[in-house]
C-alpha cells in the first residue's frame, strides 16, 4: 500500500464491518445479482494478507460477518480455507513474506471468530484445524514471530 492508502482501506473496512452487524438479511440491502455477503467475505479474506492495521480490521470484520446466523455455511468454508492455508505454510520449505502476513491474518481471524462466534455452531469445527494449529504453534515460524506466538 502506498502512502496513506491503508487509512482509507481501514475506514472502509470499519464501515463494512458495521454493515455486518445489521439484524436482517443482506438481500434487503443489496438487491444485485451478486450476493453482498459473498462479496464482503471475499474482500475481507483478501485483506488478511495485508501488513498492518488493515489485517486486524479485516479479521474482526470476518468474525462479525461469520457470526451471523445466516452465514453458517460460509463459516465452515472459511474454516476449511484456514486449515488449507495453515497446512500450506507448514509444508512449505521457505515461507515468503506474503505467506507470513497471511498466516498471522488467518490466525487472528480464527481467534476473533472463536471470540465472537456462536457457541452452538463452533463445536462442528474440523478437528484437523486444531491439530494443524498445534503443529503451527510448535513450528519455527511461530518461534520467529512474536505476534503469531501471542495469537496461538
Amino acid at each position: 500500500m502506498n502512502g496513506n492508502a491503508w487509512e482509507s482501506i481501514y475506514v472502509l473496512l470499519l464501515w463494512l464491518g458495521m454493515l455486518c452487524l445489521v439484524p436482517f438479511s443482506f438481500q434487503v440491502i443489496g438487491g444485485s445479482e451478486k450476493r453482498l455477503d459473498d462479496e464482503l467475505f471475499q474482500m475481507f479474506k483478501h485483506h488478511l494478507s495485508d501488513p498492518g492495521p488493515t489485517r486486524e480490521m479485516s479479521a474482526m470484520c470476518l468474525a462479525n460477518l461469520l457470526s451471523r446466523p445466516d452465514m453458517e455455511t460460509a463459516l465452515h468454508e472459511f474454516l476449511e480455507w484456514c486449515d488449507a492455508t495453515v497446512v500450506q505454510v507448514l509444508t512449505t520449505a521457505f515461507v515468503t513474506s506474503e505467506q507470513s502476513f497471511l498466516i498471522v491474518g488467518v490466525v487472528h481471524s480464527l481467534a476473533a471468530v472463536f471470540k465472537v462466534g456462536n457457541r452452538e455452531s463452533l463445536p462442528s469445527i474440523p478437528t484437523n484445524l486444531w491439530e494443524h494449529s498445534i503443529q503451527l504453534a510448535k513450528s519455527p515460524l511461530c518461534k520467529g514471530s512474536i505476534l503469531l506466538h501471542k495469537l496461538l
